[in-house]
Protein backbone atom coordinates (compact mmCIF):
# COMPACT_ATOMS: atom_id res chain seq x y z
CA UNK A 1 0.00 0.00 0.00
CA UNK A 2 1.22 3.46 -0.88
CA UNK A 3 2.11 5.81 1.99
CA UNK A 4 -0.11 8.86 1.99
CA UNK A 5 1.20 12.17 3.28
CA UNK A 6 -1.19 14.94 4.27
CA UNK A 7 1.61 17.48 4.56
CA UNK A 8 1.09 18.88 1.04
CA UNK A 9 -2.66 18.28 0.89
CA UNK A 10 -5.07 21.14 0.39
CA UNK A 11 -8.29 19.13 0.56
CA UNK A 12 -9.39 16.16 2.62
CA UNK A 13 -12.56 14.24 1.73
CA UNK A 14 -13.95 12.07 4.52
CA UNK A 15 -16.70 9.53 3.93
CA UNK A 16 -18.38 8.70 7.20
CA UNK A 17 -20.47 5.55 7.21
CA UNK A 18 -23.27 4.59 9.57
CA UNK A 19 -21.09 2.03 11.33
CA UNK A 20 -18.91 4.88 12.63
CA UNK A 21 -21.82 7.10 13.62
CA UNK A 22 -23.82 4.39 15.39
CA UNK A 23 -22.34 1.98 17.93
CA UNK A 24 -24.49 -0.50 19.88
CA UNK A 25 -27.59 1.24 18.48
CA UNK A 26 -26.52 4.58 20.00
CA UNK A 27 -24.86 7.67 18.61
CA UNK A 28 -21.07 7.19 18.86
CA UNK A 29 -20.21 10.34 20.84
CA UNK A 30 -16.64 9.23 21.69
CA UNK A 31 -15.75 8.72 18.05
CA UNK A 32 -17.30 12.07 17.10
CA UNK A 33 -15.25 13.91 19.74
CA UNK A 34 -12.06 12.36 18.32
CA UNK A 35 -13.11 13.31 14.79
CA UNK A 36 -13.70 16.91 15.88
CA UNK A 37 -10.20 17.10 17.37
CA UNK A 38 -8.76 15.81 14.09
CA UNK A 39 -10.83 18.26 12.04
CA UNK A 40 -9.64 21.17 14.15
CA UNK A 41 -6.04 20.07 13.58
CA UNK A 42 -6.54 19.85 9.79
CA UNK A 43 -8.26 23.24 9.64
CA UNK A 44 -5.34 24.81 11.51
CA UNK A 45 -3.12 23.36 8.76
CA UNK A 46 -5.32 25.22 6.21
CA UNK A 47 -6.63 21.95 4.77
CA UNK A 48 -10.11 22.13 3.26
CA UNK A 49 -12.38 19.41 4.65
CA UNK A 50 -15.32 17.86 2.84
CA UNK A 51 -17.46 15.41 4.79
CA UNK A 52 -19.70 12.93 3.03
CA UNK A 53 -22.07 11.02 5.31
CA UNK A 54 -23.77 7.79 4.41
CA UNK A 55 -26.81 7.28 6.58
CA UNK A 56 -28.82 4.62 4.79
CA UNK A 57 -27.74 1.74 7.02
CA UNK A 58 -28.81 3.43 10.25
CA UNK A 59 -31.95 4.89 8.67
CA UNK A 60 -33.96 1.74 9.40
CA UNK A 61 -32.69 1.67 12.97
CA UNK A 62 -33.63 5.32 13.46
CA UNK A 63 -37.10 4.68 12.07
CA UNK A 64 -37.64 1.81 14.54
CA UNK A 65 -36.39 3.98 17.42
CA UNK A 66 -38.84 6.74 16.49
CA UNK A 67 -41.68 4.20 16.30
CA UNK A 68 -40.83 2.92 19.81
CA UNK A 69 -40.80 6.47 21.19
CA UNK A 70 -44.17 7.24 19.58
CA UNK A 71 -45.64 4.07 21.07
CA UNK A 72 -44.44 5.14 24.53
CA UNK A 73 -46.15 8.47 24.03
CA UNK A 74 -49.43 6.98 22.78
CA UNK A 75 -49.76 3.31 21.86
CA UNK A 76 -52.72 4.07 19.56
CA UNK A 77 -50.38 5.96 17.22
CA UNK A 78 -49.04 2.62 16.02
CA UNK A 79 -52.45 1.83 14.51
CA UNK A 80 -52.62 5.06 12.48
CA UNK A 81 -51.89 5.18 8.77
CA UNK A 82 -48.41 6.46 8.01
CA UNK A 83 -46.59 8.19 5.19
CA UNK A 84 -42.81 8.45 5.31
CA UNK A 85 -41.34 11.49 3.56
CA UNK A 86 -37.74 11.66 2.43
CA UNK A 87 -37.18 15.40 2.23
CA UNK A 88 -34.53 17.47 0.45
CA UNK A 89 -34.41 14.94 -2.40
CA UNK A 90 -33.13 17.65 -4.74
CA UNK A 91 -29.83 17.55 -2.82
CA UNK A 92 -29.29 13.78 -3.06
CA UNK A 93 -28.44 11.54 -6.01
CA UNK A 94 -31.29 9.34 -7.26
CA UNK A 95 -29.45 6.12 -6.40
CA UNK A 96 -29.08 7.32 -2.78
CA UNK A 97 -32.81 7.98 -2.55
CA UNK A 98 -33.44 4.42 -3.75
CA UNK A 99 -30.95 3.15 -1.16
CA UNK A 100 -32.80 5.01 1.59
CA UNK A 101 -36.16 3.69 0.40
CA UNK A 102 -34.82 0.16 0.18
CA UNK A 103 -33.43 0.32 3.72
CA UNK A 104 -36.73 1.63 5.11
CA UNK A 105 -38.74 -0.98 3.22
CA UNK A 106 -36.89 -3.63 5.22
CA UNK A 107 -38.58 -2.42 8.41
CA UNK A 108 -41.93 -0.97 7.27
CA UNK A 109 -44.67 -1.45 4.72
CA UNK A 110 -45.65 2.23 4.90
CA UNK A 111 -45.64 4.30 1.75
CA UNK A 112 -42.35 6.19 1.24
CA UNK A 113 -42.43 9.39 -0.81
CA UNK A 114 -39.30 11.33 -1.78
CA UNK A 115 -40.05 15.07 -1.86
CA UNK A 116 -38.39 18.44 -2.36
CA UNK A 117 -40.07 21.63 -1.25
CA UNK A 118 -37.49 23.55 -3.30
CA UNK A 119 -38.19 21.89 -6.67
CA UNK A 120 -41.70 20.65 -5.73
CA UNK A 121 -40.63 17.10 -6.65
CA UNK A 122 -43.07 14.56 -5.16
CA UNK A 123 -45.46 17.21 -3.81
CA UNK A 124 -48.38 16.10 -6.00
CA UNK A 125 -47.81 12.47 -5.01
CA UNK A 126 -47.81 13.59 -1.37
CA UNK A 127 -51.11 15.49 -1.84
CA UNK A 128 -52.79 12.52 -3.50
CA UNK A 129 -51.54 10.18 -0.78
CA UNK A 130 -52.85 12.47 1.96
CA UNK A 131 -56.26 12.66 0.29
CA UNK A 132 -56.33 8.86 0.02
CA UNK A 133 -55.49 8.47 3.72
CA UNK A 134 -58.22 10.91 4.72
CA UNK A 135 -60.95 9.17 2.71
Amino acid sequence: MKNISLEKSVRLVLKIGSSLLIKNNKFNKDWLETLIEDLIFFRKQKIEIIIVASGSVSLGKNYLTIRKELKKYDNTLEEKKELILLSKCDTVETNKIEEFKSELQKVTESKIIPISSHTKFGINKLRLSLVKICE
